[in-house]
C-alpha cells in the first residue's frame, strides 16, 4: 500500500525504526532511511546537497531521534517536503541533516495533532452508547 497522508500513517500502523531495527538490524534500517534520504535528494535541485557520507549520519539521526516513526512517515514526510508542504516550501538552495530534520520535528507534530483530532472524532465505544445522564 502507497501512504499518501499523515491519516494513512496513522489509520494503518507500521512498524516503527525502533521495532524494523530491534527485528532486521541497526544496518538494514539505516540502508532504507538512507535510500529515502538519497531519493529526496535527487528530487531537489539545490546547490549545495548531502555527501553520501552525510546520508549515514543522517540515517543514524533519524534512527535515534524520530524511531518512533516508520518507513511510512519518513516517506509521507518526504511527499509533503516535495510539494513544499514542510517549511513552507524554502530550501534556500541547500538541502542538508538541518532541513531534513526540520520537516521531520514539523511532520511529527503534525502527526500527533492529527492523531488527537482523529481521537477526538472517534465514535463512542458500543458499550457507553446507550448510557446518557438521565439513564440514572
Amino acid at each position: 500500500m502507497k501512504y499518501s497522508s499523515i491519516k494513512d500513517c496513522i489509520e494503518h500502523q507500521r512498524p516503527s525504526f525502533a521495532e524494523i531495527s530491534k527485528k532486521n538490524g541497526i544496518g538494514n534500517t539505516r540502508t532504507i532511511i538512507s535510500i529515502a534520504i538519497i531519493d529526496v535528494c535527487k528530487f531537489f535541485n539545490v546547490g549545495k546537497s548531502i555527501g553520501q557520507d552525510m546520508v549515514l549520519e543522517i540515517a543514524d539521526l533519524i534512527m535515534e531521534s524520530y524511531s518512533h516513526l516508520s518507513m511510512a512517515d519518513l516517506s509521507v514526510c518526504f511527499k509533503m517536503a516535495k510539494t513544499g508542504k514542510l517549511t513552507d516550501g524554502k530550501l534556500y538552495d541547500r538541502l542538508d541533516g538541518n532541513i531534513i530534520c526540520l520537516w521531520l520535528n514539523e511532520y511529527d507534530l503534525l502527526k500527533r495533532e492529527k492523531r488527537a483530532q482523529l481521537e477526538r472524532n472517534k465514535p463512542m465505544d458500543p458499550l457507553y452508547q446507550d448510557y446518557n445522564d438521565n439513564a440514572a
